[in-house]
């Protein structure tokens, strides 16, 4: 969502930001970690956040049986969230148990 400003016949745009978080849990069984990076976009009943890599550098993230949490933030407008599009890149598969997600408009 944005608004305009009038200030000395200059139009200033500003833009209102929201905070996406989602919560995943890798499971607690036999090769469910995973080394490969992992994207997410947020879809809403407006529209979508752009993809987001959720990877923290040097952290070993994804461990079996043990949450993550990533918050991103985002321009769009999704409206009423519907679903996470969770996109790999890499070759190893990862099996989590539960996802979680919380938007907050700024």
């Amino acid at each position: 969502s944005s608004g305009i400003t009038q200030s000395t016949g200059t139009a200033i745009s500003s833009v209102i930001a929201s905070m996406y978080e989602v919560t995943i849990t890798t499971g607690d069984v036999s090769s469910a970690e995973s080394d490969s990076y992992f994207y997410y976009t947020f879809i809403g009943a407006e529209g979508e956040t752009e993809e987001h890599i959720a990877n923290v550098p040097d952290i070993d993230d994804r461990r079996a049986g043990e949450p993550d949490t990533w918050t991103f933030n985002d321009n769009a407008d999704i409206g009423r969230f519907q679903c996470i599009h969770i996109r790999m890149d890499g070759t190893d598969g990862w099996f989590f148990e539960s996802v979680g997600q919380m938007f907050c408009s700024v």
